[in-house]
C-alpha cells in the first residue's frame, strides 16, 4: 500500500486596502464636465458655465484631499471640463457667426420699417 502524504496550504493573510477617500468636489467636477458635454449639443451656451463650475470643483478638490492630489474623478471632470470649455467657445463663435447675417437683415428691415 502506497503512503498517502497531505499537504498543508499556506495560508497568506492579506490587509484590505483603504477605502478610497469620499471626495465630494471630485464627484461634482466629474459631473459638471459630463453635464457641460452634453449641453454642447442642446444647448450650447450654457457649456462654459458648466465647464467652469467643473474646473473650479476639480481645482477645490485637490485642496480637500489629504494627499494634495487629485484623485481620478477630478481629473476626469478637468479634463471633460477643459474640452466643454474649449468647444462651447468655439460653438458660440460659429453660431454667432452664421447668425450674424441674419440678424443684420432682420435689424435693416426693421429700421426700414419704422423710417
Amino acid at each position: 500500500m502506497n503512503p498517502v502524504y497531505y499537504y498543508q496550504v499556506p495560508v497568506v493573510y492579506q490587509t484590505p486596502e483603504p477605502p478610497e477617500e469620499k471626495n465630494g468636489a471630485a464627484t461634482a467636477s466629474l459631473v459638471m464636465g459630463i453635464l457641460s458635454l452634453v449641453f454642447l449639443f442642446c444647448c450650447p451656451f450654457l457649456t462654459p458655465v458648466f465647464s467652469l463650475i467643473g474646473i473650479i470643483t476639480a481645482v477645490a478638490s485637490k485642496s480637500k484631499s489629504s494627499a494634495g492630489k487629485m484623485n481620478g474623478r477630478a481629473v476626469g471632470g478637468l479634463v471633460m471640463s477643459i474640452i466643454g470649455l474649449v468647444l462651447g467657445i468655439l460653438s458660440i463663435i460659429a453660431v454667432s457667426i452664421f447668425l450674424a447675417p441674419a440678424g443684420i437683415y432682420v435689424i435693416d428691415q426693421l429700421i426700414l420699417q419704422m423710417s
